[in-house]
């Protein structure tokens, strides 16, 4: 998977995909076991379905939905299946991954993780960040990033609960040392 996702995309998206392939996995296996407090709670599974059939079948539907021509991905999934009994564990293992993937994809629909979008500094004030003249000209890339659905934090950047929680505060004011030590660092 790791190869999959990594040709041709920002770390940004790598996250995000691992992310959402990850929780339809959790979630399918999760609406079989039922070990953990569900995270979508919305998948149901029928009784005797194989967890092992629901975890293949949530992450290569993911997967074929964001990578439909990665060249690995059909013989991958036909032999994690070949090792499954067939019967009505595998087919209905199979029907739950399929539905926690429909919906985990479903739910990050308009997540805030596109289109693009760019930063350029308009200033070159001592203090503002500025562009990194070994950096690509397009300035802050993935800046719509910061405006994302998050997966695991209960409110959204930009409430007020979001900023005092996890937002790093102020940076040192330009006249002391530590601004100096941070900046030459």
């Amino acid at each position: 998977m790791s190869t999959l996702v990594s040709q041709g995309q920002s770390p940004f998206a790598q996250a995000r995909f691992l992310a959402i392939t990850q929780l339809a996995v959790f979630e399918a296996v999760n609406a079989i076991t039922g070990d953990y407090k569900p995270y979508l709670g919305t998948v149901a599974a029928p009784a005797g379905a194989s967890a092992n059939a629901a975890a293949v079948a949530a992450a290569y539907n993911v997967l074929k939905n964001y990578f439909p021509l990665a060249p690995n991905l059909d013989p991958a999934y036909a032999a994690s299946l070949a090792v499954i009994p067939n019967g009505s564990a595998k087919s209905g293992g199979i029907a739950t991954g399929q539905a926690a993937a429909a919906q985990m994809i479903a739910l990050r629909l308009g997540d805030g993780s596109s289109p693009p979008q760019f930063y350029l500094p308009a200033s070159i004030d001592p203090g503002v960040w500025q562009l990194t003249p070994s950096c690509p000209a397009a300035g802050g890339v993935a800046f719509q990033w910061q405006n994302m659905t998050p997966f695991g934090v209960p409110s959204a950047p930009g409430s007020h609960a979001w900023i005092a929680r996890f937002a790093p505060g102020p940076p040192p004011a330009l006249a002391i040392e530590r601004y100096a030590k941070h900046y030459n660092e």
